[in-house]
């Protein structure tokens, strides 16, 4: 493995660290500027208040780790675009030149794993404002897979093209703040609805279903790693159904947001 266990470890706890200190002074801000300010240019309604400070703090902890592994999920993606199979889909110790580019990705597992504990807890904390049975089993789909993957060093290509679907999630985020501050029927608004709609296709859709295709034209590759040993083969199996389970869930999902994006009302989609 190119990252120690002990490198990891410290990347999970700094980034748990790091999210609950935002969430924490988030809802600080949050909390001074709602109760104590009256801002005339936020046509803020008093029942959206509470929910603000109560929720605001997990967007904000959401649209940072968006930000930030969307990101490393573009630059692991075109690190990665034309190495082979083998090396696209098992950690290579042995070839030095996609060590740092490995390494990369498993940092960002090991956030994105961190992320996923961290807005599970506050999800079933404030079940279900945060979200449904539907949310938590994502999350918990999500978490299984990033275990498996990371623990057996497996996939880091469809990692990266799984990953950069958290920048739709960004537009998400800004929507359900506008929504909530009374912005839900500016022109911003409607844009944000736009590139919501337009990141998910071109990630979670387009991206997302080209990397399921090569998974698919590259399963000898996978059943050889299965065959090595390297992988037992009721784990790789699990970790492909969650995948292709959610390339059909993102179709579902898409069809619901562009229905959203061409109606005036203000609903808020159940993705992640």
């Amino acid at each position: 493995m190119v990252a120690t266990t002990q490198e990891l470890t410290v990347v999970f706890a700094t980034a748990m660290v790091v999210f609950a200190s935002i969430f924490e002074v988030s809802s600080r801000i949050l909390q001074s500027l709602l109760w104590t300010t009256n801002n005339p240019g936020v046509a803020l309604e008093k029942k959206h208040i509470p929910t603000l400070i109560r929720q605001g703090p997990s967007y904000i902890v959401s649209l940072v780790h968006c930000v930030v592994n969307g990101y490393r999920g573009i630059v692991g993606l075109v690190a990665l675009h034309h190495a082979s199979p083998a090396v696209k889909l098992v950690s290579p110790p042995a070839l030095v030149e996609y060590e740092r580019h490995i390494h990369h990705v498993e940092v960002s597992n090991t956030i994105f794993f961190a992320y996923l504990v961290f807005d599970l807890f506050h999800m079933l904390r404030l079940y279900p404002k945060l979200g449904g049975m539907d949310m938590v089993v994502h999350h918990l789909v999500f978490l299984t897979c990033s275990i498996i993957n990371g623990s057996y060093e497996i996939l880091p290509y469809p990692f990266c093209w799984l990953i950069v679907g958290e920048i739709s999630t960004t537009f998400l985020d800004i929507r359900w703040a506008l929504i909530k501050t009374g912005r839900g029927g500016t022109n911003m608004f409607q844009l944000v609805q736009y590139l919501f709609a337009l990141t998910f296709f071109l990630t979670r859709v387009v991206v997302y279903w080209l990397g399921v295709v090569e998974l698919f034209h590259q399963r000898s590759v996978l059943m050889d790693i299965v065959w090595s040993g390297h992988v037992p083969g009721v784990f790789m199996g699990t970790t492909l159904l969650f995948i292709g389970a959610g390339s059909v869930l993102n179709l579902v999902w898409f069809q619901k947001i562009v229905a959203m994006a061409l109606s005036s009302k203000q609903q808020q989609p159940k993705t992640a």
